[in-house]
Order: C-alpha cells, then sequence, then structure tokens
C-alpha cells in the first residue's frame, strides 16, 4: 500500500512445490474449480483445480513428492515420470512426513524468472529438447504442427473426447478459420480446458498455424494426429456465425 515492493527486503531463492502422492492424481482428473474448494482469489478466477496444479508443478524448481508411504511403489513412479515430463528441469525428492533434506531448499540460489518461464516441458518440446529416454511408464509427448487453420466445431468436438486418448496434458498455438488474424494458446490438462488469446499473427512475427505440445499414457500418436488432421479446415471459406469457443478480448499486451 506504501509503494515499497518485498524486493526491496527479500529476494526470491527456491521456488518448491509440495506434490501429495496420495490425492494428487486423484486432484488431476478432478474438474472442480477453485471456487468450489474456497480457494479462488477472487470472483475472476476461473481455474479449475488441475489448472493450479499445473501451474505449480511447471514453475518449480524443486518438487517434494509427499506421503510416499501412502502409495504404491507403481503409483509412485508413474507419479515422478509424469512431474518429469511436465517440468524436466525441476529436481524431484521423495519425502515422508514433510521431512525434505533442507540443502536443497534453502539458500540455493535456484530461482531465475526469466528461465522459470520458459523451462516447462511443452516448451521445451516445442524448442526440439526432448529426451526420448524420458517415455517411460507408459508417458510420452509428441509436437503436432500444421500450417492449417482448424475448423472451430471440429476442434471443440474433439477437446471433448481428449481424456478418452490419454492425453494428460496439451498445449501450444493454435488458429482457427474462424479467428483469421488472432493467435491462441490452447492450455488442457486433464478435464479442464482453457483456449485463451495469444496475440495477433504478423507478417513479421510466426506464420498461422497449429504449434501443440500432447503429453500422454499410451498415447496412439497416428490416432491423435489423424483427429488432429480432421479438425483442419482447407477449403478457405469464410466461417460465418458464431465459434463455440468464448469471445476473446485483446489488450495492448496481447499485441
Amino acid at each position: 500500500e506504501n509503494g515499497q515492493s518485498l524486493n526491496e527486503i527479500a529476494r526470491l531463492d527456491t521456488m518448491v512445490t509440495v506434490v501429495d502422492a496420495h490425492n494428487f492424481l486423484l486432484d488431476y482428473k478432478d474438474a472442480d474449480s477453485l471456487t468450489e474448494r474456497g480457494l479462488s482469489l477472487g470472483e475472476d478466477d476461473e481455474r479449475n483445480i488441475v489448472d493450479l496444479l499445473i501451474e505449480q508443478v511447471e514453475f518449480a524448481n524443486v518438487i517434494l513428492i509427499n506421503k510416499v508411504d501412502l502409495v504404491t511403489e507403481e503409483d509412485l513412479e508413474f507419479l515422478d515420470a509424469l512431474l518429469q515430463q511436465l517440468n524436466p528441469k525441476a529436481e524431484i525428492i521423495r519425502i515422508r512426513q514433510g521431512v525434505a533434506p533442507l540443502a536443497k531448499i534453502l539458500n540455493t540460489g535456484r530461482f531465475n524468472f526469466e528461465e522459470a518461464a520458459m523451462s516447462p516441458g511443452w516448451m521445451r518440446e516445442l524448442r526440439g529438447e526432448h529426451k526420448p529416454e524420458s517415455d517411460v511408464y507408459r508417458l510420452s509427448s509428441f509436437v503436432y504442427r500444421r500450417p492449417l487453420p482448424f475448423h472451430p466445431d471440429r476442434l471443440y468436438a474433439f477437446l471433448e473426447e481428449t481424456w478418452d486418448l490419454g492425453i494428460l496434458r496439451a498445449k501450444g498455438f493454435v488458429w482457427l478459420v474462424s479467428r483469421p488474424t488472432q493467435a491462441g494458446i490452447l492450455s488442457l490438462a486433464s478435464r479442464s480446458c482453457i483456449l485463451e488469446p495469444g496475440g495477433e499473427w504478423s507478417d513479421d512475427d510466426t506464420a498461422p498455424g497449429q504449434e501443440l505440445v500432447l503429453i500422454g499414457a499410451d498415447l496412439d500418436q497416428e490416432c491423435i494426429e489423424q483427429k488432429l488432421d480432421a479438425c483442419l479446415d482447407n477449403t478457405q471459406d469464410i466461417y460465418r456465425g458464431a465459434d463455440p469457443f468464448p469471445e476473446w478480448v485483446f489488450t495492448e499486451a496481447d499485441a
């Protein structure tokens, strides 16, 4: 309130996320909103539980998997592999009853905002930094790129069946034929799906197209690519009427 910043007296040293081994996968499949759980930041906070889980995991320097004694080794290995896919750069440590090695989380000097913003697994995948040896415990990922726009009605129908296809996480840039000059950012995690404005396509910038990273269990890449290809629109016809996605409100920061 007096205009002072926390940065004047403190520094952010390490971003630590604690994952509840017993409940994480249950919450990951949950479609409850933060409002329903009493965790929202206000009336405008429309995120689901899974959105919050993903944000915290992808931004962490260190991930502590707690309550490892309450799950099977098979479930624990699957959770470990999923967290590595979501955030390949974070150090993952298994703990019990909240007892963590302090040297790993205090005075580490690990946090760097610019690096953290570029570290999520989906962004590393877009940059071609995928490591094949990470395809363990039935988890894998791939990048879908196409130079054609999506037909919004077909894409909307596809997004409703992603859970049945084994897709646990998808994020990237999309192009809709109904919004030819606008770029969208698709963020899908479990049963939560958000398509929000990402800016305007520019002749001086990246050419319009699809660039999506998909992460999941037992993914049939060929099948998913065929389904996504079926959502493309190559007729070059003008889309008339309102598409099924929410209206995008662009600000100067999006331009």
